[in-house]
Parts: C-alpha cells; sequence; structure tokens
C-alpha cells in the first residue's frame, strides 16, 4: 500500500531506496518497479475453483438413495454373512454375525448384548456399510449400533443363594432339607 509521502521523502523498507516527493508521479511509478500499487482485481486463489475450471478427467459421484424394505435388509444381511463365513474369521466376529439387524428408518439397526461386541463390529463395519450400500442400491445408509438392555439376572454367588434359586424352580426341596436334616446357612 502507497501512503501519501510527506514533504520531504517516503521510504518503503529498509532495502528499497527512499523516493522524493517528486518522484510519485505516475510515470516515476511506473518506472521504478519496487513500488507496489493496490489495484482492483481479486487475488487469485489456488484453494477457489470456478465451475468453469473443474478438471476435465474428473466425474462428479451421483448418490443412490433407493428405498428398501426390511425383507431386502435381511437377504443382504444374510449375503454378507454367507460372505464372511467364506473368509478365515475369528469367533467373536461370528458372534456379531449371529445378531439380528432390523430397518430403522433409512438406516440399518444392530442390536448387541454388549459394549465390547461394539468393538467387534467397529472392525468389520466399513466392509458391512459398503456391501450394504452397494446390494441396497442406498449410499446414504448408516449402520447403527444399539446395546440391547437386559432385565437383570439374578446372579448365584453363595451356597444359600443357589439353595434359594432352586427352591424357586422345586417347592418339594425345602421337605428334603427337613427331612435330611441338611443346612446350606454355613
Amino acid at each position: 500500500m502507497v501512503k501519501q509521502a510527506s514533504r520531504e521523502t517516503l521510504k518503503l523498507s529498509t532495502e528499497s531506496p527512499s523516493i522524493s516527493q517528486k518522484d510519485t508521479s505516475e510515470s516515476a511509478l511506473k518506472a521504478n518497479p519496487d513500488i507496489v500499487t493496490p489495484t482492483h482485481t481479486e487475488t487469485p486463489s489456488i484453494f477457489k475453483k470456478k465451475k468453469d475450471q473443474m478438471p476435465k478427467g474428473v466425474e462428479t459421484k451421483v448418490l443412490k438413495n433407493e428405498a428398501f424394505t426390511e425383507d431386502q435388509l435381511q437377504d443382504a444381511w444374510k449375503h454378507f454373512i454367507e460372505l464372511r463365513k467364506k473368509k478365515v474369521v475369528s469367533e467373536m466376529e461370528q458372534l456379531i454375525l449371529t445378531r439380528q439387524m432390523t430397518k430403522k428408518g433409512m438406516n440399518a439397526l444392530v442390536m448387541l448384548n454388549s459394549p465390547l461386541e461394539i468393538a467387534i463390529l467397529d472392525r468389520i463395519e466399513v466392509d458391512l456399510v459398503n456391501f450394504l450400500r452397494e446390494a441396497l442400491s442406498n449410499d446414504k445408509l448408516v449402520v447403527q449400533k444399539e446395546i440391547r438392555e437386559d432385565s437383570k439376572k439374578e446372579r448365584i454367588f453363595t451356597s444359600k443363594d443357589k439353595y434359594d434359586y432352586m427352591l424357586k424352580e422345586q417347592p418339594l426341596l425345602q421337605k428334603l432339607k427337613d427331612k435330611l436334616g441338611l443346612d446350606f446357612e454355613y
């Protein structure tokens, strides 16, 4: 940017020579290439591309977003399981492949039993999503994961707990205990 010079001199930088007031005319500016004048044109950017500057060989991909049914999703899931079983897969991955997949909106939902299963599914998720998108012609499909909340199971830890559980199943066990004089308290 060129500022208006004082009466004596205008100094651009320590490396450029000083310019006196009489040299600031337009002819002096044109003659001296070291002096920068502001222009009203936009600085070209390597990051901004105009529509007419798109590379000729690059085509834009058209996203497929076809609707699919629950049956189509189940068929694709079964086909994916068959393909994975042909490969050598771990037992943990085989466990994940036995889980149920359902349709939730325009996405697929896999019901899992624990956070560990989510970590296992994450390993094959890219292959699964790509396969389902191709099979169902839907490039916006997402595989969602949910942990199924099981009702709290009664945990059996001690002999007393085992006895109480069996007593619920077979009430006649109490008579047998009394008849034989057994004590599970200790």
